[in-house]
């Protein structure tokens, strides 16, 4: 028969070992979700500003967006989807 241990967060973490990796799992863990969510609104927005402004985009400048994932050049491409004046432009 199998036995079960249940052990708290703070349990494991208070293990030398296992703490330290538990903490800087879950450090990292939580700051690549974070940065996904930064890449993922920043695509929406970009994607949201350009249709508003000339209405259903072509599949290419949708590939081109959703195929970077840099956030510093996704916040140039907000930028450059705000000032733009057509399509071509971007």
């Amino acid at each position: 028969m199998p036995i079960t241990i249940e052990w708290t967060w703070e349990e494991l973490e208070s293990y030398p070992g296992i703490g330290k990796a538990l903490k800087t799992g879950k450090e990292k863990f939580i700051k690549e979700g974070l940065q996904q969510g930064l890449q993922q609104g920043l695509k929406d927005s970009i994607l949201e500003i350009l249709e508003l402004k000339f209405g259903v985009l072509p599949e290419d400048v949708k590939a081109k967006i959703n195929s970077t994932d840099d956030i510093e050049v996704l916040k140039e491409m907000r930028k450059k989807a705000i000032l733009i004046q057509s399509l071509d432009e971007f």
